[in-house]
């Protein structure tokens, strides 16, 4: 065998090769949109709520933080024209009973090989701090997770004093929604807790050279707010 039988046959290997790595990891992958609404339920000065958690939260340090300046397709967030929740976000801006906290959401790739990323969730409104992941994992079935903490910092205030004459902050209370659902693509989910609630939309979309423009699905309209 020449030489240049050789190279030529080793040549077509490796291009074979590449096409089946290729083939395979376009199979193996799979690609969502995942988008969120988290909301505060406006709870009544004369009703005392007890707080439900008595652990406090801990993200992981593996936690994806969602950068919207990033090149990169995989955890990149999703911009205004992406996202599908608008009609629930004006839904809540009618409501006294709810204030929206975040609205936000990202693309990412699903491998059934690789460990599942929590994406970090936080925002801070006035003494109000959310912090907390939501992790899409696929196995069989599509699941969501959430561990989501609203931690509420309070003024101890004295009789004849306002809050700005050398406040007094006493220990935050804290508030944990710590959940796992089977989820479906194109559905809206919704998660709830006494002092806040999560929407969530999570929806199957075509591969990262399109993966900005998520495929137009008929979702469900969620169950009513309470």
């Amino acid at each position: 065998m020449t030489h240049l039988k050789l190279t030529s046959i080793l040549l077509g290997s490796l291009l074979s090769m590449s096409y089946v790595t290729a083939n395979a990891e376009q199979k193996t992958n799979r690609w969502y949109s995942v988008e969120y609404i988290i909301f505060e339920n406006i709870i009544s000065t004369e009703h005392y709520l007890e707080p439900w958690s008595k652990e406090p939260l801990h993200v992981p340090n593996d936690a994806i933080v969602l950068n919207t300046h990033s090149t990169q397709t995989n955890f990149s967030s999703l911009t205004l024209k992406q996202q599908q929740l608008h009609g629930a976000a004006n839904r809540l801006k009618q409501l006294a009973a709810y204030q929206a906290m975040i609205h936000n959401g990202w693309i990412q790739a699903l491998n059934t090989q690789i460990k599942p990323l929590p994406v970090l969730v936080r925002q801070q409104v006035g003494r109000q701090q959310l912090e907390g992941t939501i992790t899409l994992h696929r196995g069989k079935y599509l699941h969501l997770n959430l561990d989501i903490q609203l931690s509420e910092q309070d003024l101890l205030t004295n009789r004849g004093h306002t809050e700005t004459d050398n406040p007094t902050f006493l220990s935050p209370t804290l508030y944990r929604l710590k959940q796992t659902r089977r989820i479906k693509s194109g559905e809206i989910n919704y998660f709830d807790h006494p002092r806040f609630g999560v929407i969530c939309l999570v929806t199957e979309i075509d591969a990262p050279y399109s993966a900005s423009q998520p495929t137009v699905v008929t979702v469900e309209e969620p169950a009513q707010l309470p």
